[in-house]
């Protein structure tokens, strides 16, 4: 497979799916210029954490709950994804190493002393893709301990990690913001949420449409085609929403290491870490 290098720059814009009546509202994730939709070849997604996970927490915890968000993923019966997580690493490496593609691994990390990233963002996901045909060779996920305070507490009142992760999960399968409150893949979130451990239908629906159990990831056709047909994705132009979080925003990276595609959940209300 063949990483196309990508052009530096900044896309503002809503990628929709359109399905046969009734419309579903789930997104995916995909290219500006080629429109192929993002996907794994595996169905078998394997994810590490930081061995410093977040300092909020005990290490336990922290752990506990970044498997958990995978397997909330995994409980769907209509697909047959399934994320594993392997574990603590000391690895620090965001990003893909196209010199060497064997050691690559999806990395969860958080940045606790430094942010590069527009400091109003809970969680980051990177992710790195064939242009040409959307496969997803390398997704890492970064949370913001710089400015957010973190909890795994049912009743929390800082920033959920379960709440967090499993929201940049869907953006490492192929999801991106929608615009229902209550779904996951919302691009707000408050301190103290915590509705976003659990999928909506919705989410469910875009899980299981990107990967049915036994068959093959559809792919995306112009949009023109998708009128026709009954599935597809098209591109509509919009403008910023509050603070720039209520919209996904596409950022691709000149270089070998072909384009990257971030996301980013962000508070409803930005709040600063004290």
């Amino acid at each position: 497979m063949k990483l196309h290098p990508g052009v530096l720059m900044v896309w503002t814009g809503l990628l929709s799916l359109s399905l046969a009546a009734p419309a579903l509202a789930f997104v995916r994730s995909a290219d500006s210029k080629t429109g192929a939709c993002l996907w794994w070849q595996s169905r078998t997604l394997q994810y590490y954490a930081n061995e410093g996970c977040s300092k909020d927490v005990p290490l336990a915890s922290c752990l506990a709950a970044v498997d958990a968000s995978g397997q909330t993923w995994n409980q769907q019966s209509c697909t047959d994804l399934l994320f594993v997580f392997k574990g603590s690493t000391p690895r620090t490496d965001v990003g893909f190493d196209q010199s060497n593609w064997s050691n690559n691994i999806n990395l969860m990390i958080w940045q606790e002393t430094t942010w590069t990233h527009d400091r109003r963002a809970i969680g980051l996901t990177t992710t790195t893709y064939d242009t040409e045909t959307g496969r997803v060779v390398d997704a890492d996920v970064e949370f913001n301990g710089k400015y957010f305070t973190f909890s795994t507490s049912d009743s929390a009142v800082r920033t959920d990690i379960r709440n967090t992760l499993t929201h940049e999960l869907g953006h490492c399968i192929g999801l991106d913001h929608n615009s229902l409150p209550d779904s996951t893949m919302y691009a707000n979130a408050d301190e103290g949420e915590v509705t976003k451990r659990n999928l909506s239908q919705d989410d469910i629906d875009g899980e299981c449409f990107i990967y049915p159990v036994g068959q093959k990831t559809p792919s995306c056709i112009p949009e023109s085609e998708s009128k026709k047909s009954g599935c597809g994705c098209g591109a509509l132009a919009s403008g910023m929403g509050d603070l720039g979080a209520s919209l996904p925003w596409l950022l691709g990276i000149f270089g070998w290491m072909g384009v990257r595609l971030r996301r980013r959940l962000a508070p409803a209300f930005p709040r600063e870490k004290n």
